[in-house]
């Protein structure tokens, strides 16, 4: 087969370079407009306190605009314990935007 290919002298097929668009980063534009907000588990090592079995989880949350950080945290993994995080975080936002962008 690879001979009868050869004979009949196919042109290659040329490969399509897809095109590269340039990377646009994600920034807000006020206080409070893009917000990233994480939850990850805190292992036992890193916990200098008796924890008697408890699990803990770390709530992180990074205003793009600000670049103010707020972190909580919590003994369990729940929309309570998310919820008042949330409260408490737009607290922080309406305090940060009273203070002005440069402080």
């Amino acid at each position: 087969m690879c001979l009868q290919l050869r004979k009949q002298e196919n042109e290659p097929v040329k490969s399509v370079k897809k095109s590269h668009e340039p990377y646009q980063a994600v920034t807000g534009a006020f206080v409070g407009d893009n917000v990233q907000i994480d939850i990850k588990y805190v292992p036992q090592h890193c916990i200098e306190f008796p924890s008697y079995g408890k699990k803990y989880y770390q709530i992180t949350a990074i205003d793009e605009f600000s670049r103010k950080r707020a972190l909580r945290i919590v003994d369990e993994k729940s929309t309570f314990e998310t919820g008042q995080f949330l409260l408490e975080l737009e607290e922080l936002l309406r305090i940060s935007d009273k203070d002005g962008p440069g402080r």
